[in-house]
Formats: structure tokens, sequence, C-alpha cells
């Protein structure tokens, strides 16, 4: 009996492991950053929704790293069209920071989100 438990573990670590991951990423972040900017508005259509799982990786050193790198691509649907939210980041001292941000519409165009001080 106890075997028919095993796989439902198996799947209940998964996704609590993905779950963790997302929640120690800059995911959030990113999606908020791009789900406001009103040229990502105006392009994909309002409401746009990101995907809950993305592609791409994260590293750090530990559970509970002071510093790590993340690479990743998250969908995006809006009302008028897709897009892919692209994003490179690196963890500094427990707090995450943009190299690369920027959203990719399914027509081709590149919005770019990073801030860049003038």
């Amino acid at each position: 009996m106890w075997l028919a438990a095993v796989p439902l573990l198996c799947i209940s670590c998964s996704v609590g492991s993905f779950f963790f991951v997302r929640s120690q990423s800059p995911y959030d972040d990113a999606v908020a950053k791009a789900i406001g900017d009103a040229r990502v508005q105006k392009a994909l259509g309002t409401p746009i929704s990101a995907a809950s799982a993305f592609s791409g990786r994260t590293s750090g050193s530990g559970v509970f790293a002071g510093s790590g790198q993340a690479k990743m691509d998250i969908g995006l649907d809006g009302s008028k069209q897709s897009g892919t939210l692209h994003l490179e980041a690196v963890k500094t001292s427990g707090l995450w920071g943009f190299s690369k941000l920027e959203v990719r519409t399914s027509e081709g165009k590149t919005i770019d989100l990073s801030y860049h001080p003038r």
C-alpha cells in the first residue's frame, strides 16, 4: 500500500521544488516589470498573463545563497499577441539585479526593459 504513495510523493517534491526555485529567483520582479511597462502593454495588449513555468536555469551557492545567476525565458500572452520575456540576472548579497531584461514579441519586436542610467 505504501508503494502507491511513492509516485504522489515524487510529484509533490517536484512541484514544491519548482515553486521554491521560482520564489528564490528574479521571476516575480521580471514579470511585474514587463506587465507594468506601457510599451509592453501596447505591443501585446492587455491584460497580459505570464506562464507559471519558465525555461532556463538558476544557480547559486546553497539553498539561501547570497549570490547566484539566472537566465530565463518566460512566456507572455496579451490580447493582441504573445511574447517571451528574456532575462539574465545576477544575485549579489542576496539581491537580484538584471543585466538583461527584454520582451520579444511574436511579431519580432524587441522591447528593452533594462534600466540604463544616462
